[in-house]
């Protein structure tokens, strides 16, 4: 998985967002997101922090925004609504929600609680691709221990399509199957891979 920014929420001060470039042709692309977050521990001094593909394309604002509504509802796990080209439909906007509750948020863009990244943390390096990471991250933040959820009231939009983007050549030249590396993690894990599922509704008046 590729770190491509990482944003940020200054405990009692405005959030604040602050681009770390991980580029898709950067050495030891495997372990970049394992390095990054034991390293580097600095991401746990913040209540909330984002990773962000770099096809995905959103203005400041609808961080902060998203940093604010996952503070408030208390959200472990978040992402905006996906515009543009959707890997999943679940996570595409659903006319009249506010928010979905879910057992599901991508690798694309999520947003991570400081006590959810102290769970998840280690698992970034465990995939080149990112394919699968979503279900450890289901694994070890159960609901209604953990929350996670989709926010239909913000909207990011992934510009690349499915297996587009600048990982791809990269996974190329390394010889990673996306599809095939999934399978192999969750059964190392021993998991299964389900449907996303919609656990609640927050609907707008």
């Amino acid at each position: 998985m590729i770190v491509a920014r990482l944003l940020h929420q200054v405990p009692g001060r405005s959030p604040v967002a602050v681009a770390i470039e991980q580029r898709a042709d950067d050495t030891a692309i495997q372990d970049a997101g394992k390095r990054f977050i034991f390293r580097i521990r600095f991401p746990f001094r913040y209540d909330h922090v984002a990773f962000v593909c770099d096809d995905v394309d959103a203005d400041t604002r609808t961080w902060n925004a998203l940093f604010r509504l996952a503070d408030w509802f208390g959200l472990d796990l978040a992402q905006a609504a996906i515009d543009g080209f959707a890997n999943h439909p679940i996570t595409m906007p659903v006319a009249g929600a506010f928010l979905r509750y879910t057992d599901f948020v991508e690798v694309m863009c999520p947003v991570f609680s400081r006590r959810a990244l102290a769970r998840c943390g280690d698992t970034f390096g465990a995939s080149v691709s990112g394919w699968g990471l979503e279900a450890l991250w289901t694994a070890r933040l159960p609901y209604p221990d953990y929350r996670m959820a989709i926010v239909d009231r913000l909207r990011v939009t992934h510009t690349s399509r499915t297996r587009g983007g600048t990982l791809r050549p990269v996974l190329d030249a390394l010889g990673v199957e996306p599809a095939a590396e999934a399978k192999t993690l969750l059964a190392r894990h021993g998991l299964v891979a389900g449907a996303p599922r919609e656990l609640a509704r927050l609907s707008l008046a």
